[in-house]
């Protein structure tokens, strides 16, 4: 394999493993519809901050979400995909736009790092060392 292949599989790999890896998306998936769930007269969750909550950024609709918690439904029907479809794309363009920020920091910070700090990046050495000597 090429150098630039092996290092887009490490970058393909380190960044799907952080995301999965700390349950960043299976997390989410169950806070986006949390608040309306649960939401009871003792709690007044309706009144205190469903009205800030746009419809697009979470499911709303009770009904709808009864099957989701209780387990009476699946992805394979269209009514579910099209209840989930909105808020799924707005979530994930906001985590691949969060992960291509990060990456853009974490470029900036670390060449300040390793040339003018002298300090180590231990996480480095297996890509290098995977394409150290290698030109094709």
């Amino acid at each position: 394999m090429k150098k630039g292949e092996l290092v887009t599989i490490y970058v393909m790999l380190a960044i799907a493993s952080s995301l999965a890896g700390h349950d960043v998306l299976s997390g989410l998936i169950l806070m986006i519809p949390h608040p309306f769930w649960f939401a009871s007269q003792e709690n007044d969750w309706a009144a205190l901050f469903h009205q800030h909550i746009p419809d697009w950024l979470a499911v709303k609709d009770k009904a709808f979400l009864a099957d989701y918690y209780r387990g009476g439904s699946n992805l394979y029907h269209w009514e579910v995909i099209q209840g989930w479809l909105t808020t799924t794309i707005a979530w994930g363009n906001f985590v691949c736009i969060l992960t291509f920020l990060m990456v853009c920091i974490s470029s900036v910070i670390g060449k300040h790092w390793i040339e003018h700090e002298k300090l180590s990046c231990p996480i480095i050495q297996l890509p290098l060392a995977l394409t150290a000597g290698r030109d094709n």
